[in-house]
């Protein structure tokens, strides 16, 4: 240490060439591994060697790159150690209480500042009361101060009135915590005096010591002791800021947009600083800053280009000249480079000559963003002056049984081998320790620790006494259910199971336009019933005039007139309007073009099976109780004779795949037209699927030359908007439909080939029914054609399915074609003339949202 001390700066240096263990180099493959074993030397010395902690220091150039690091690794082994910087109190929630506060006056309460200022820890609200609040505030759009003076009444999904006491009750101790300081800030510029005098009577009204007296506590009776310290600092350097501003600006007159400026820059260097809580404890310390005494051991970290010795600073805005002209005059300056060179020599000399036995120095090769990273040149530097010294490259595997261990017992050691897998090539001291909570943790290793890490196969079903729970005797909901369990039984487990939803939020997204075209299709055909007209006899100029009427009346009344809100959405009202009179016209058209005409619209519907229950029936006496929504029943009728159809609209492209109508992808349709059918029943004549179709809400472009007709585009858009499904074959049926039909023949069948559809589909119901009651939720996604359901998924975070890891797999069902399908069908259906005879529904009136 002494030749260390004599050599390290001088311009000739000498080599010492005897085996020394006094100097130590270890190069790690990144940060954890480096602090790995700066944490097992320490343990070493003091265990082995019975060093005390006051007599080890470990200096680093940044202490923030290091910080969580060391704070994991030494508390991990039980070592007590002080970290020597100071803290900004521009981290703290009182900093943030003040600074929110500020923000969310000046803007008016928008949700940006609002949030951040109940979040911020010190606000009114308790979290779950903010949780709460801030879903409803999300979901209906509500901003600025007055839309926080109104009761709110309207609930939120399917929340009950306490919910909605309760959310209000959070809005009014919110309002009345801010509405006196909110009152004071108004009436233009104000001294700086008057501003802090605004702010201490609030911070004293909300009774702000206090609370943070109570954090204080918190942290000491978890051992956090400079968090404690730092509570326990910061009101105190919060009112000295005040009383600095006030007796140096007090009289200046600022607006309240500039207040929030000059606070935040005085606030910005406000540093607490800490006195070592301990004697005997490590102290970590930076480079520049630390000053020791009595080290026996130093741990030097980071010893990297740009660390140790720090890199070079921006040069600034003097030139050398304009340097030397202030040096004349005794202004004092800043360092310049070269100067700053020096002063890092002398910092480093400092450190590297405290030790008086030992000396560690340590680099990284990989820094954290996953860069490569080179040792300092102070490195190379000792290399040469000590020829004989050997680099170490640390390896984990050479960890003492203590290190591994530490305080918990070795279990983060073995939960990072699980997560790392690769169990085969584990050390034995990890398979012991797996064995050991094996055996002494059954339940946690089953339920806590193996789930989220072995592969999922290991963890696909609910206990039937969970799924009970979870689902009752009667399985609710509407036919999206099943389908979305076809796609992905685990996406169905965590949306219809746990009930895990994205948060709802107030903006215009495909589902709104959805549902506004439906509202104005349903207000169209109330318009016709109400004047007993039909399609067939609205002209251009009536269609074009009801159509702007009925979008107009649905934007009105579409969640708080949520389309009239802004010329934005006023502008999108607009080209609704368009679509709306294509659409419109596109009906009458394909009306006008057959015989079917419109018999109903908007029919609710549930209770779907058997005549005797009501219910399909599954397996375990369980029960199916599904509902739907039909957009339209279009009837044709002859003689004894009910032809039924039925049209969903859809405002994106989707076509009927009688593929994904096998595996349960495309229920919907099936039901429907099996629903109506039910309905038509009840006249007493026969009835006779003519077709399910979908209807495409869309006003297509269409490439044209300029002398093409506008008989001949809208001819072309016409075929655009076909009918798209599957339809009865019989002769009746396509001369009835007209030629507003563009499936072709994978989309024809019999009319027993309908019934055989209905047939599947019910017993696919039924498949996946006793599957659901039965746990299932396998993260296994439906791929078809290459084409996979997981796009569009809002659990995609949650499952975290990765098709490259072996452990998860896709459903990847047998390709059929059509004719095989069929044939298939026909196997399954053993008395169709059952089911074309009973295809029974227990119906209910139609239904009005709202």
């Amino acid at each position: 240490m002494q030749f260390l001390e004599k050599n390290i700066f001088s311009y000739t240096y000498q080599s010492f060439r005897k085996e020394q263990d006094e100097i130590h180099i270890c190069e790690a493959k990144n940060l954890r591994k480096e602090v790995v074993y700066v944490a097992g030397e320490i343990y070493r010395l003091v265990s082995e060697e019975h060093y005390r902690y006051g007599d080890i220091a470990v200096i680093t150039g940044d202490i923030p790159l290091y910080e969580d690091y060391l704070t994991s690794e030494l508390s991990h082994m039980g070592i007590r150690y002080f970290i020597d910087h100071k803290r900004n109190i521009g981290a703290n929630i009182f900093s943030e209480f003040i600074l929110s506060l500020l923000e969310m006056l000046r803007k008016n309460f928008d949700y940006e500042s609002t949030m951040r200022f109940l979040r911020g820890g010190l606000s009114p609200l308790t979290a779950e009361e903010t949780d709460s609040m801030e879903n409803y505030v999300l979901a209906f759009g509500i901003r600025g101060w007055k839309s926080y003076q109104k009761e709110w009444k309207t609930p939120y999904r399917k929340r009950k009135k306490a919910d909605m006491e309760q959310i209000n009750r959070s809005r009014e101790k919110f309002i009345s915590s801010v509405r006196e300081v909110k009152k004071r800030f108004r009436g233009g510029k104000k001294t700086i005096g008057d501003y802090v005098r605004i702010l201490y009577d609030y911070i004293v009204k909300e009774e702000i010591y206090h609370k943070l007296k109570q954090k204080e506590r918190q942290f000491e009776n978890e051992g956090q002791t400079l968090l404690a310290k730092e509570y326990h600092s910061v009101y105190q350097v919060m009112m000295e800021l005040f009383d600095e501003m006030t007796e140096l600006l007090g009289e200046e007159l600022i607006s309240a947009e500039e207040f929030p400026k000059l606070l935040g820059a005085g606030i910005s260097e406000g540093l607490i600083g800490f006195i070592p809580p301990a004697i005997d404890q490590i102290i970590i310390g930076d480079i520049e800053r630390t000053r020791l005494k009595d080290i026996k051991a130093l741990f030097l970290m980071g010893v990297n280009d740009g660390l140790i010795p720090k890199g070079e600073q921006a040069p600034g805005i003097l030139s050398q000249r304009e340097r030397h002209i202030f040096r004349e005059k005794n202004i004092t300056l800043a360092p310049t480079a070269r100067e700053q060179i020096f002063i890092s020599q002398f910092y480093m000399y400092l450190n590297l000559t405290k030790a008086s036995q030992k000396l560690y120095l340590s680099y990284f090769r990989m820094d954290p963003e996953g860069k490569a990273s080179r040792p300092s040149y102070l490195l190379r530097k000792i290399r040469r002056m000590f020829p004989e010294i050997q680099t170490a490259a640390y390896d984990e595997s050479g960890m003492d049984i203590q290190e591994i261990l530490g305080t918990d017992r070795g279990k983060r050691y073995m939960l990072t081998g699980l997560a790392e897998k690769d169990y085969d090539n584990r050390p034995d001291i990890w398979r012991e320790l797996f064995r050991y909570y094996k055996e002494r943790e059954p339940e946690k290793m089953a339920d806590i620790y193996l789930p989220g890490l072995l592969p999922a196969e290991n963890h696909t079903k609910l206990s039937r006494k969970a799924a009970d729970l979870l689902y009752g005797e009667v399985l609710l909901g509407n036919i999206s259910r099943l389908e979305r369990f076809g796609q992905c039984p685990f996406s169905h487990f965590i949306g219809y199971g746990l009930e895990l939803e994205e948060r709802r939020e107030y903006r215009i997204g495909k589902p709104d336009f959805g549902n506004l075209f439906h509202d104005a299709l349903e207000s169209f055909s109330e318009n016709l019933n109400r004047n007993k007209k039909k399609w067939r006899d609205l002209s251009d100029k009536e269609m074009e005039t009801l159509a702007e009427q009925c979008v107009n009346q649905a934007a009105e009344h579409y969640k708080d007139s949520m389309f009239m809100q802004s010329e934005r959405t006023r502008y999108i009202v607009k080209r609704i309007h368009r679509i709306m009179k294509r659409t419109i016209q596109t009906i009458a058209s394909q009306m006008r073009d057959g015989k079917f005409e419109q018999t109903s619209y908007e029919i609710s519907f549930s209770r779907l099976g058997s005549e005797n229950t009501g219910y399909l029936s599954l397996a375990d006496d369980k029960r199916m109780d599904l509902a739907g929504r039909i957009d339209r029943i279009d009837t044709y009728e002859k003689e004894d004779k009910i032809f039924v159809r039925v049209i969903d609209y859809k405002t994106g492209k989707k076509e009927f795949e009688i593929t994904s109508m096998y595996h349960g992808l495309q229920m919907q349709l099936v039901l429907y037209l099996e629903a109506a059918l039910g309905i038509e029943r009840k006249s007493g004549k026969k009835t006779v699927p003519a077709g399910m179709f979908y209807y495409r809400i869309s006003d297509p472009v269409i490439l044209a030359e300029p002398t093409v007709s506008k008989e001949e585009i809208d001819a072309k858009i016409g075929k655009e908007l076909s009918l798209n499904g599957f339809i009865n074959n019989d002769e009746e049926v396509l001369l009835s439909t007209g030629n507003c039909y563009s499936s072709g023949k994978k989309g024809m069948g019999s009319e027993e080939d309908i019934y055989k559809i209905i047939s599947h589909t019910r017993n696919k119901m039924k498949e996946f029914g006793d599957q659901i009651f039965r746990g299932s939720k396998e993260i296994t996604p439906m791929k078809i054609k290459g084409n996979t359901y997981c796009g569009y998924c809002g659990y995609a975070d949650i499952c975290g399915f990765d098709p490259k890891q072996p452990e998860y797999r896709y459903q990847e069902p047998e390709l059929l074609s059509a004719e095989e399908i069929m044939e298939k069908l026909t196997q399954e259906m053993k008395e169709p003339e059952e089911i074309m005879e009973k295809p029974v529904q227990e119906m209910k009136e139609p239904e009005k949202e709202g």
